[in-house]
């Protein structure tokens, strides 16, 4: 089963309202847990693979994004906690944590040159992740080859997570 669902970042969360706060947690939370929940017997009784769907975001913090970083975060925690949980009844539960990915929900971002050049100075590999890239990594979770893991959030970020944020010093 994967969960992948999102509630769009359209501007800084500075000024945060009730209901965009709320949107972050019913979308990337509450939904993930519903629709797992809704699926926790015919997963027990069969076995399988469960795939959230996160964000680098929820592995750490970005700058004017509390609400979307914070539900990320939660969700990242429910996969941990899921996988405890249904690890007895042989059901693996992880996460694929992607970066800029090309998708609609990030079209925004990438017609800003500005904002681009500078999320790609972020990324090591230097290039926007393409959606067949985070569905191989969705599918190694969900197979077999993947028997053994259980509870990964797995960052599919081209090197983003890999440092620590500090400018280049030298």
């Amino acid at each position: 089963m994967v969960n992948n669902a999102g509630y769009p970042v359209t501007d800084l969360d500075t000024d945060m309202s009730d209901a965009k706060w709320r949107g972050h947690f019913e979308a990337d939370v509450h939904g993930l847990h519903y629709v797992t929940e809704a699926a926790r017997s015919w997963l027990e009784a069969e076995g399988g693979a469960v795939v959230n769907t996160t964000s680098v975001a929820g592995l750490g913090g970005d700058r004017a994004m509390e609400a979307y970083d914070a539900a990320k975060g939660a969700a990242v925690q429910l996969t941990r906690a899921l996988a405890i949980d249904f690890a007895p009844k042989g059901v693996r539960v992880n996460a694929v944590c992607p970066t800029l990915t090309h998708t609609a929900m990030s079209r925004a971002a990438e017609n800003q040159p500005e904002k681009l050049e500078a999320f790609l100075k972020a990324i090591p590999l230097r290039r926007v992740g393409e959606p067949e890239e985070v569905a191989a990594a969705i599918l190694f979770l969900a197979s077999g080859d993947a028997s053994f893991i259980t509870g990964v959030a797995l960052a599919v970020d081209g090197g983003i997570t890999a440092g620590n944020g500090q400018p280049h010093l030298v």
